[in-house]
């Protein structure tokens, strides 16, 4: 099988729920840049181009086939949209149909549909759109990914470009929902975490059932009106009122995989089971706790400039 974006944390915490199972997988990883901290979590790595470039799904089908790939877990946004546009002639992939993959990318397009289909969601627009409807505002890209360029309360909202959204700032706890969609289009599992972000990545989180009912509300209303096909990921504010109100969703597996892994949402392990296996995914027992994330190193001993590091490389994680 095949992960993408190894280079990233979304892709690294794929990584490890895979090598934490029962099964004997042999793993091929992909990123942008030959060397990554995944690396050595891989039987194998390759340099690919970026998502959009023209050469990218032609070097995936070239690896796809030099190794035997039979499942591909995108780790990207890009990816996820990009790989599913051209599923037929790659092997099974898991991710939502295309256009709901391009739905998602867009923060307002998405914005639009959940207007559209009568789903609170953070109330946005393009900067050129924008005359002072909220005052708190964050603008960001509108494909944007890992948090970058991104603009809280800038001086001049309207003066960017049409490619950034503007979108109202909310006020509340700040909520990350996962929930899972079976082959057979059920919703398999949803849970709840309350986290705390450095430099858009998750630093503390802990599990919310206290929340879970009204992000189940959401999951429900967003299964009935969407094409999602495995995990999904949804952030959201819950106002002090208690009113939910979503600003992102993500159609792949997220940056809290692996945390949730450990208290029972086994999105990974139900992906597996469902396209490599054959079998149906097992039973969700959630369970309650916190998780503290914490700095580690990969280190290769006497490895030289052109070594590439694998599984199979002498490594310490220290």
């Amino acid at each position: 099988m095949l992960v993408t974006g190894i280079g990233g944390n979304v892709g690294q915490g794929v990584l490890r729920v895979l090598r934490s199972l029962p099964h004997e997988l042999r793993i091929v990883g992909t990123n942008t840049h030959l060397m990554s901290a995944g690396n050595h979590l891989c039987d194998r790595v390759h340099e690919v181009p970026i998502a959009w470039d023209e050469g990218y799904i032609p070097a995936m089908q070239k690896i796809c086939a030099e190794d035997g790939v039979q499942l591909i877990i995108p780790a990207t946004d890009f990816e996820a949209f990009h790989l599913s546009r051209a599923a037929e002639v790659l092997p099974r992939l898991v991710s939502s149909p295309s256009a709901t993959e391009e739905l998602f990318l867009d923060k307002l397009l998405t914005a639009q549909a959940f207007d559209a289909a009568g789903i609170a969601f953070a109330r946005s627009s393009t900067p050129g759109g924008y005359h002072g409807e909220f005052h708190n505002t964050v603008v960001k890209p509108r494909r944007g990914w890992g948090s970058r360029d991104v603009h809280f309360d800038p001086e001049e909202p309207s003066a960017f470009a049409d490619d950034f959204v503007v979108q109202e700032r909310l006020n509340g706890i700040e909520l990350t929902a996962a929930f899972y969609v079976t082959q057979a289009k059920d919703v398999h599992a949803t849970i709840v975490l309350e986290r705390t972000l450095a430099h858009g990545t998750t630093v503390s989180a802990r599990t919310a059932f206290e929340h879970q009912a009204v992000v189940r509300d959401l999951v429900e209303r967003m299964h009935e009106n969407f094409d999602i096909s495995g995990p999904c990921n949804v952030q959201a504010i819950l106002e002090p009122g208690g009113r939910l109100v979503p600003f992102e969703v993500n159609c792949r597996f997220s940056g809290t995989t692996s945390i949730r892994h450990n208290f029972g949402f086994r999105d990974v392990e139900w992906a597996v089971q469902e396209h490599l296996l054959g079998s149906a995914p097992s039973p969700p027992i959630l369970t309650r706790g916190r998780a503290e994330r914490m700095l580690v190193d990969v280190i290769y001993p006497e490895a030289g400039d052109g070594d590439v590091g694998t599984r199979e490389s002498r490594f310490v994680v220290f």
